[in-house]
């Protein structure tokens, strides 16, 4: 670790992951599925709880996780917009997740982006 709590740059468990992206499609079904699941929670406490290592490890295993959506219609994206978490946003950025949904009270990710990331991400 770093001074500042990150993984240093050459950690190899790091550079083993590797991630899919799915197809428009696919996508498109799964942010048509509300609901709170088990990964859906599991997604929210990682984002919540800045934890970057076991995030990247949840999306490499399961790259539909950054999809899922929540009951009330808020899945990552929004979540990692809420908390400031920027290159969590990146991260779901680089694998489709998208930006202009809405979730149950028509409000969008980029709605509800924390004070830290205006202008920024």
């Amino acid at each position: 670790m770093n001074k500042k709590g990150r993984p240093k740059a050459n950690n190899p468990e790091k550079e083993s992951q590797t991630f899919t992206k799915l197809s428009d499609e696919s996508i498109k079904t799964l942010n048509e599925e509300w609901g709170n699941t088990d990964t859906v929670g599991k997604m929210w406490e990682l984002i919540n709880g800045a934890d970057s290592d076991g995030f990247m490890a949840l999306l490499s295993e399961h790259p539909e996780s950054a999809h899922l959506r929540s009951a009330d219609g808020r899945g990552a994206m929004f979540w990692a917009h809420e908390y400031g978490r920027k290159g969590m946003v990146m991260v779901l950025r680089k694998l489709g997740a998208r930006e202009d949904t809405q979730d149950a009270k028509g409000l969008k990710p980029t709605d509800i982006t924390h004070s830290s990331l205006k202008g920024v991400v």
